[in-house]
């Protein structure tokens, strides 16, 4: 069964259990570049953040409607370097919808990052003229080092051009002090990313309401959700391990009220979730 929800498509029951074996296995034959970080095991927003640390200059480039441009006839000549003729035909089946590459679906991220594998290996070959970092996380392209300008940006141009993929040019742009790489904070003074001020700010803002009122702060205006605040607090850990590990502190102080336990169910805890909320002994 699949449906279409307001991010893509979702698909549910065998069809879901079919796709993630299908992107496992698709998984297993594709051999990641250095530059691409998304949707490969033990690589992360923070480790593709760290490469761009400290660089005197940054572009950033986003691929427009990007799994929109993985269309049927990319998926087939790229799936058929690995694999045979009928099991092309049955992952173009089972994983394109309306000709191309759904969001949502569990071989999405798989089936674009070998579509892409093409361009990538000609945008290193590029930068490793001009001695330029390069990460890509899907749509987002991240060029860091002393020669990224102008004429590095025309040349990454034609190369996509050439390769038929459209940039966003509303979302293509040079960064300047303010440096924010995948969400974290990748200014010049920096040694390794940070979690962005705000939201730091923010999700201090959060726990400590959510201890003074408890159950009555999520009825008040701008409130997060638990789940959100509690996903929050696991991605600061995952970039800041000891302010995730003082907001979790606060966090002990709530009142053991059963209701936050059972709020969280009803709102759609994982199970990551529900072992957060005994670890902080609700």
């Amino acid at each position: 069964m699949r449906f279409r929800g307001r991010d893509g498509w979702r698909s549910v029951g065998p069809l879901d259990s079919l796709l993630k074996r299908m992107a496992a296995a698709l998984q297993d034959v594709y051999e990641a570049p250095d530059c691409v970080y998304g949707f490969v095991p033990h690589r992360s927003t923070f480790t593709a953040a760290q490469v761009h640390v400290g660089a005197p200059s940054a572009l950033v480039v986003d691929l427009k409607d990007f799994f929109g441009q993985v269309k049927e006839q990319r998926v087939r000549n790229a799936l058929q370097c690995v694999l045979d003729a009928k099991a092309v035909d049955v992952f173009v089946g089972c994983c394109l919808r309306s000709g191309a590459l759904p969001l949502g679906f569990r071989t999405s991220p798989v089936i674009s990052n070998i579509v892409f594998l093409r361009t990538d290996l000609e945008i290193e070959k590029l930068c490793a003229a001009r001695s330029i970092k390069y990460t890509r996380w899907a749509d987002d392209l991240v060029f860091s080092g002393a020669s990224v300008d102008d004429v590095f940006l025309d040349e990454l141009l034609l190369i996509l051009g050439s390769q038929g993929w459209a940039p966003n040019e509303k979302k293509t742009r040079f960064m300047s002090t303010r440096r924010v790489v995948l969400g974290l904070n990748v200014a010049p003074s920096l040694q390794r990313p940070h979690v962005p001020r705000g939201i730091k700010k923010e999700l201090r803002k959060q726990v400590y309401y959510l201890n003074k009122f408890g159950m009555a702060h999520f009825s008040r205006p701008g409130a997060w959700p638990l789940p959100r605040i509690l996903g929050m607090i696991a991605y600061v850990k995952s970039v800041d391990p000891n302010l995730a590990t003082l907001i979790e502190q606060q966090l002990h102080t709530l009142p053991k009220d059963p209701r936050l336990v059972a709020y969280i169910n009803a709102v759609g805890g994982g199970k990551w979730q529900t072992v957060m909320l005994r670890r902080i002994g609700l």
